[in-house]
């Protein structure tokens, strides 16, 4: 797996450790391999015990808003470092999906606002696909008459657009 630093994962690390565990990581490497196995194991319980001591201090308030209000796609991009190819093709099509999801939003969005600027009726779908009619809505009064005289009098240039 590649190293990757990530801000979250620091950050967590640094809330839930003090330096004197620190300092027993640094010199890790400095053991044999049988004292290296101890040491591990060692760290990993004083960082536990530093957990719940620090939360026996610091209760969580309830007054804490939890809940996500980031953008997912950008936690699936921080999450993918640490995937194995095939979690992090899952991932991309989550992504993908969510990219697509957001995109037909957008889309039904402006087919909204453009159906209310053209006053199309929203209970005829057939006609609010037809170009022409999205056009000649635009046009005043008069400009529509004038449209009208011009697609009757020339009907195959209707079927071209």
């Amino acid at each position: 797996m590649e190293y990757t630093e990530n801000k979250s994962i620091l950050s967590f690390d640094m809330l839930y450790t003090n330096n004197h565990i620190q300092i027993l990581k640094i010199l890790l490497p400095c053991f044999e391999s049988q004292m290296q196995k101890k040491l591990t194991v060692m760290i990993k319980y004083l960082e536990l015990q530093y957990t719940i001591e620090y939360f026996r201090k610091h209760p969580l308030s309830q007054s804490v808003q939890t809940g996500f209000q980031g953008d997912i796609i950008e936690i699936f991009d921080q999450i993918r470092c640490f995937c194995t190819p095939s979690e992090r093709a899952v991932f991309d099509q989550l992504s993908s999906l969510k990219q697509n999801m957001d995109r037909y939003d957008e889309m039904m969005n402006m087919m909204q606002m453009f159906s209310g600027i053209t006053g199309m009726d929203s209970q005829k779908p057939e006609e609010s696909l037809n170009p022409m009619e999205l056009l000649k809505n635009m046009l005043t009064p008069e400009q529509q008459s004038m449209f009208d005289m011009f697609t009757t009098a020339f009907p195959a240039a209707e079927n071209q657009v």
